[in-house]
């Protein structure tokens, strides 16, 4: 896609043949309430209604106005994304999950944004509205402990990349926790995933423990190759080289010399050098990949 972006690979039919969802309250989540499970076919796209566990934003620039309405609901380079949650109360958890079979030669690195609102009743961390992003390999297991998962309490004081406050929205009982479009990555080849396995990205948004709070997330997903490619126009005197957006980068030259620190990399077109990108986490520099 074009400057690096992710291509959109939640599709009407794909949605409903690949993703499973959940709409579970009680023990099971850890949620004090009405103890039940409720399985139930994925919802109709095309139905509005807030309530819903899962909803399909295709609106272009929508704004959620419980982030003082400085969160879009789609971020950049992307077309559309699916909220999990909402910002109904009553000890209730939303789960939802991908699975997607492996293609090392063409997609290797997988790539998920997601952005997250909380209300932050102050119940502790335990108790708190919560988000929780998981990347399962096929034995069941997480395929990066470190980098490969995401579990967040509401917290209107956490200080770091991304999150604010907002204190005045409408429909909450208290200020929201939320967290901007955040960007992660995995070369699926760099944690021993084989071409043909199955993994799964699962995510989780949970109430408060005493049933009163919200918590709700946006995201989307896509892949990429591991590989990036230069592209020109006519007799253009330099030739630009892109990585997905979302990161902090690092690129290298042959020698290992850091080049440039920047998403496009600009080289002449008679240049044959073979260059690496190494991607980071805006939130996290220890976690990343390289192209």
């Amino acid at each position: 896609a074009e400057d690096g972006a992710s291509d959109i690979s939640i599709t009407m039919e794909k949605a409903k043949k690949n993703f499973i969802g959940r709409e579970i309250s009680g023990k099971k989540l850890g949620i004090i309430g009405v103890f039940f499970e409720q399985e139930h076919e994925f919802f109709d796209f095309n139905r509005i209604y807030d309530v819903l566990a899962y909803y399909l934003n295709w609106e272009p620039d929508m704004y959620d106005p419980r982030t003082c309405n400085q969160l879009p609901t789609i971020p950049d380079g992307e077309l559309a994304s699916v909220r999990l949650g909402n910002w109904n109360s009553g000890g209730q958890g939303e789960q939802i999950e991908y699975r997607y079979t492996v293609d090392l030669e063409t997609a290797a690195i997988l790539l998920l944004k997601y952005a997250v609102v909380l209300e932050d009743p102050n119940h502790g961390e335990k108790d708190n509205p919560r988000f929780e992003l998981e990347i399962i390999g096929e034995d069941g297991t997480l395929l990066d402990p470190t980098c490969g998962k995401v579990n967040f309490a509401a917290d209107i004081n956490r200080k770091g990349e991304g999150w604010h406050a907002c204190g005045n929205a409408p429909g909450a009982s208290c200020a929201e926790s939320w967290k901007e479009w955040t960007t992660m990555g995995i070369n699926l080849k760099e944690v021993g995933v084989r071409d043909g396995e199955t993994i799964i990205i699962r995510l989780t948004t949970k109430d408060c423990a005493w049933s009163a709070h919200f918590g709700y997330a946006y995201f989307t997903l896509g892949c990429a190759a591991a590989e990036l490619y230069g592209t020109s126009c006519g007799t253009e005197s330099q030739l630009s080289v892109s990585a997905p957006l979302g990161f902090d980068y690092t690129w290298y030259d042959y020698k290992g010399d850091s080049v440039s620190n920047e998403q496009k990399l600009y080289i002449e077109p008679s240049d044959t050098t073979t260059y690496r990108c190494h991607l980071s986490y805006k939130d996290n520099p220890e976690c990343g990949f390289d192209l």
